[in-house]
C-alpha cells in the first residue's frame, strides 16, 4: 500500500483554498433562545433573533413569570463566530441592563413583558460570520459564558 505524504506547503494552498471558497451565510438568519428559569421568581423566556443582510439585528423577547408573588429578572447576549469558532462581536444586553417582570399575583404589576432590541453588524462582520448562539441569564447575578456560548452555537 502507497503512503500519502502530505508537505507543508501543499497544506497551505489546501487550507488557503477553502477560506476563499466560503461564500458567507445565507441571510435572513434566525436564532432562538427558550428556556425557563427555576430561580428567584422563576419566568419562561423566549429570545427571537433575526439577522439580515443590511446588517441589521432584531432581537425580540418574551418575559412571563411563572410563580405567585416573586419577580424575575435576566438579560441575553448574542454572540457572533466565524468558521473558526472566534468571537466577531456580542450583541444584546450589557451586564448592567436587565429586563425583569414581577409575580403573577403581584399587586406591583407586570407580570409577562415583550420587547425589541435592534442593533447594527458592521459589513466585515457580517461577510465572516459562521454561527450565532443566544446566551440567557439571570440578572443580576448570571454570567455570559463564552464556552456555552461556542457549545450552542457548535462553534467548538
Amino acid at each position: 500500500m502507497k503512503k500519502l505524504r502530505v508537505t507543508a506547503s501543499a497544506l497551505l494552498v489546501v487550507l488557503a483554498a477553502s477560506v476563499t471558497a466560503y461564500a458567507g451565510p445565507t441571510f435572513p438568519i434566525k436564532a432562538r433562545g427558550s428556556q425557563v428559569f427555576e430561580d428567584g421568581g422563576g419566568a419562561d423566556w423566549v429570545v427571537e433573533v433575526t439577522i439580515s443582510n443590511n446588517g441589521r439585528i432584531d432581537m425580540a423577547s418574551n418575559i412571563k413569570a411563572h410563580r405567585s408573588l416573586n419577580g424575575w429578572c435576566g438579560r441575553f447576549a448574542v454572540y457572533i463566530f466565524d468558521k473558526a469558532g472566534n468571537v466577531l462581536d456580542r450583541y444584546g444586553m450589557g451586564e448592567n441592563h436587565s429586563w425583569c417582570v414581577n409575580g403573577r399575583l403581584s399587586p406591583a404589576g407586570q407580570h409577562e413583558r415583550n420587547d425589541e432590541l435592534h442593533q447594527n453588524i458592521p459589513a466585515d462582520v457580517l461577510t465572516k460570520m459562521d454561527s450565532v448562539a443566544v446566551l440567557q441569564v439571570t440578572a443580576p447575578t448570571g454570567k455570559f459564558s463564552l464556552e456555552e456560548a461556542k457549545k450552542i452555537a457548535g462553534a467548538e
